[in-house]
């Protein structure tokens, strides 16, 4: 019996004891079971502040790369692989407008035109009839079928030769019809020589044959078409600038004429007109010539001319009345109509100085005169001058 109450106490003992220890455990296991039953405890101080791990709060650090061998680059390393780009102002954003752009007229040929040749080609066929006569004249063939022959022949045979010259070479710009002026007025500056030979022949023995006069003319106009060949290729003349010169021609026969009869003594006032044209015919040609090289009157300008010309001719004419009523010579007032004339040109140029023509270089040329010579029944000719304004 005693053993059993022993052995039962023990028993109790260790179940009491196991029970504590498993208090513990419980309470460890469930931490709100251990709040509910652990008693209310007075809070406590805070724990000392501790330090942070090395790196907390800081920024992360790249990694470091390593170096890679040149070798190894794929590609090629760039400072800027894309580089900024301006931007790019719109068309015409701040700049002025632009004017359109004018198509630009095309530079005049070098080459002769047709209408140079057809010049050419009427005063070549003049030149060789008239060189025709000329040598008829001078070899004094009498018989009217013989007498034909030379001027047919070299009428159809100096065109011909230019044709064939041209067809060769073509001649340049202004060249052709500086040859057919220059044959012109050659052929009329060898007229008035002839004249002017023939008024100052004091007696029948001092004048020339007709021979001399016709061979005089043949030398004048080929004299005139070498030096317009010679003036065509050295100035290279518009058609405006020949018949400039040919005007002037005429201005200067004009007022010669007029101021050697004015300045002529009695009886000798065909003498006086016939050296005073000449004389005013050959210094218009060369004054014409030279100014030409700087000076170019438009079409229009050297009609205007020819208006002042007239004007100033009119103008002066009042000076026959008061001769009227005096004794004196009226002849004399001749030289204040070439005096006249001349300053009615000079206003002319002067007031149409910028005048233009809508297309200068259109415009044929056609000179103010050309000539004509008919052969006289018993010897001699007749050389005419005509022309329209």
């Amino acid at each position: 019996m005693i053993f059993s109450v022993r052995r039962v106490r023990n028993i109790s003992a260790m179940r009491a004891s196991a029970l504590a220890g498993l208090v513990p455990l419980a309470l460890a296991t469930f931490p709100e079971v251990a709040r509910a039953q652990a008693p209310v405890q007075q809070p406590q101080a805070a724990p000392p502040f501790q330090q942070p791990p090395p790196g907390w709060g800081q920024q992360p650090q790249q990694p470091q790369q390593l170096p890679v061998p040149q070798q190894q680059q794929p590609y090629p390393q760039q400072q800027q692989p894309y580089p900024q780009q301006q931007p790019q102002p719109q068309p015409g954003w701040g700049l002025p407008p632009q004017q359109p752009v004018q198509p630009q007229p095309a530079p005049p040929s070098d080459t002769r035109g047709d209408g140079e040749m057809t010049f050419l080609y009427a005063t070549s066929a003049g030149y060789g009839i008239g060189s025709g006569i000329g040598l008829d004249l001078l070899f004094k063939v009498k018989d009217p079928a013989a007498s034909v022959i030379m001027p047919l022949t070299l009428g159809a045979g100096v065109p011909l030769a230019i044709f064939f010259v041209d067809r060769a070479q073509p001649f340049h710009r202004g060249v052709a019809a500086s040859m057919g002026t220059g044959v012109m007025l050659g052929a009329m500056g060898g007229f008035l020589v002839s004249t002017t030979q023939y008024t100052l022949a004091t007696t029948h023995d001092g004048e020339w044959s007709g021979g001399a006069y016709g061979l005089l003319s043949i030398l004048t106009a080929t004299g005139g078409g070498v030096g317009g060949y010679a003036f065509g290729e050295w100035l290279r003349p518009q058609p405006k600038t020949l018949g400039f010169i040919t005007n002037s021609a005429g201005f200067g026969l004009l007022s010669g004429g007029m101021f050697g009869a004015g300045v002529s003594g009695t009886g000798d006032t065909w003498r006086g007109a016939s050296l005073g044209g000449l004389l005013g015919y050959a210094g218009g040609i060369v004054a014409s010539g030279a100014l030409s090289t700087v000076y170019n009157p438009s079409w229009n300008s050297q009609k205007w001319m020819w208006v002042g010309y007239g004007a100033g001719v009119a103008a002066t004419s009042v000076v026959y009345i008061a001769y009227a009523a005096s004794d004196g010579e009226a002849k004399r007032g001749l030289v204040a109509n070439s005096l006249g004339g001349l300053a009615g040109l000079a206003l002319a140029a002067i007031f149409t100085f910028n005048d233009k023509d809508d297309s200068a270089d259109a415009k044929p040329f056609t000179p103010p005169f050309q000539l004509g010579f008919n052969k006289l029944p018993g010897g001699g000719g007749l050389i005419n001058a005509y022309g329209t304004f």
